[in-house]
C-alpha cells in the first residue's frame, strides 16, 4: 500500500523521525540532507540523499561523436533540463573540444522549443517565471566567469506565453569556472576541456 502525505517541512520532519519509518530517501538541499542525515544517524535509520550537484558527460578520445550527441539530447536535456540527474556539464578531450562542442551547439539549435502538447516539441516551459530568470542568471554568471555562449540561451520572440527559453550550450576555457558546479535546472549544457587523453 502506498500513503501520500503531503505537507510542509514540520510534517518532513515528523516523518523522518517517526519510529514506523523504516528507510528515509529525500531530494532536496544540502541543508535540509544534513539534518536529515543526523537524525537518521542518530536512529540508525537507512538514508538515501540526493542533494543536487551535476554529473558529467565524459567524452573519450574514441566516442562515437554523433550517437553521443544523440544520447545527450535525453541525458542532458530531458524535462526541459529540470531533472536533478542530467548531465548538464560535458567534459572533452583537447584534441575532439572545437568537434565536441561544434557538435552540442547543433544540438541546441536543432530543438524545437514550443507548446509541449505539440508532438513535435522537444523543450517546454521552464516551470515558472523565477526559474527562467534563473537560468538566465546562470547564463550571465557563466559569461562574467569566463564562458562563452555558442547557441540559444534566449528567449524565444515568438512565444509569449510561457517560461520558454532557448537551450544555451556554454562554451568554457581550459579551467572550468565555479559556476559549473552549480545546477541550472534549465535545459544548459557546459562545455570543458579535460587535460588528459583517455581511450576506452
Amino acid at each position: 500500500m502506498i500513503n501520500v502525505i503531503t505537507g510542509g517541512r514540520d510534517v518532513g520532519a515528523y516523518l523522518v523521525a517517526h519510529p514506523l519509518v523504516n528507510k528515509v530517501a529525500f531530494t532536496g538541499s544540502t541543508a535540509a540532507g544534513r539534518a536529515i542525515g543526523e537524525i537518521c544517524g542518530r536512529l540508525l535509520r537507512p538514508v538515501t540523499l540526493e542533494l543536487g550537484g551535476k554529473s558529467a558527460a565524459i567524452m573519450l578520445d574514441d566516442a562515437d561523436l554523433a550517437e553521443t550527441v544523440r544520447g545527450l539530447s535525453w541525458a542532458s536535456l530531458l524535462n526541459n533540463g529540470q531533472t536533478c540527474y542530467l548531465s548538464s556539464r560535458i567534459l572533452a578531450p583537447r584534441t575532439r573540444y572545437d568537434e565536441v562542442v561544434d557538435a552540442v551547439a547543433d544540438l541546441a539549435r536543432s530543438l524545437r522549443v514550443g507548446d509541449p502538447l505539440d508532438p513535435a516539441t522537444r523543450v517546454g516551459p521552464l516551470v515558472t517565471q523565477q526559474q527562467r530568470k534563473r537560468v538566465e542568471g546562470f547564463i550571465t554568471a557563466g559569461r562574467a566567469e569566463g564562458a562563452r555562449v555558442v547557441a540559444g540561451g534566449r528567449r524565444p520572440k515568438d512565444l509569449d506565453r510561457g517560461w520558454y527559453i532557448e537551450p544555451p550550450s556554454l562554451l568554457t576555457w581550459p579551467r572550468t569556472p565555479p559556476r559549473s558546479g552549480r545546477r541550472s535546472s534549465g535545459p544548459c549544457s557546459l562545455s570543458s576541456r579535460t587535460t588528459t587523453s583517455t581511450t576506452r
